[in-house]
């Protein structure tokens, strides 16, 4: 009797979910999953509030062409600023508001606005080096005859030397798109509070016109 063929046994293959290699890429999709997650997450995580679009005085009317909208994370903090839901109109600043500078809830109340007037004035170009738009900044006319530097002139405090204006927004740094004028000084626009434009202008002709830039949130 010829000899029958004897089968060969089958191999069982080993379960798919057994294989490296597709343990790796399913672990890779786990992974982005969860980081897909927690980016949503932290994106749920921002609130609209309202920050200053330039740099405003006090009693500056706080209406939404003089605003911008600002997205912050507040880290589960309580944020204490003015939320984009509320209406600004009736609000005016209490404090000097740098641009960009988030609204503080406390920085604002309801009051009478107070006007400004556009002043113009030639300044040390040291003094005004940096400066733009928005800045805001403490004014120093430093006497002829002193012959002091910006420098001096913003620890002033300490040998008698005040500003005669304090935390007034910069409007324009420049004329007519030229940086510097022919005296050599540099031509900046202020925004000067109606009441003390008069006290102003009679003090710039006694010396050099210093300003001495205040950081956002530093304002008094």
């Amino acid at each position: 009797m010829p000899d029958l063929p004897v089968p060969t046994a089958a191999r069982l293959a080993r379960p798919r979910w057994l294989d490296p290699r597709f343990a790796a890429g399913l672990l890779l999709v786990l992974v982005s999953v969860v980081a897909g997650s927690r980016v949503v997450a932290a994106a749920d995580d921002t609130v609209a509030v309202w920050a200053a679009g330039r740099g405003l005085a006090v009693g500056a009317p706080l209406d939404r062409s003089a605003l911008v909208v600002a997205h912050v994370q507040l880290d589960g903090r309580e944020p204490g600023y003015l939320a984009a839901s509320v209406d600004p109109a009736g609000l005016v600043a209490t404090r000097p508001l740098a641009a960009g500078e988030l609204l503080a809830a406390a920085g604002v109340g309801k009051a009478q606005p107070r006007t400004v007037r556009a002043v113009s004035v030639d300044a040390e170009p040291s003094s005004a080096s940096g400066l733009r738009e928005g800045s805001v900044v403490d004014v120093y006319v430093v006497p002829d005859d002193a012959q002091r530097s910006s420098d001096q002139a913003s620890t002033a405090g300490s040998d008698g030397l005040a500003p005669v204006l304090r935390s007034v927004p910069v409007r324009r740094v420049g004329d007519d798109g030229g940086r510097f004028s022919s005296s050599g000084t540099v031509s900046v626009t202020l925004d000067v509070p109606e009441g003390e434009v008069g006290g102003f202008l009679a003090a710039v002709p006694t010396g050099s016109v210093q300003l001495v830039e205040v950081p956002a949130g530093g304002a008094s």
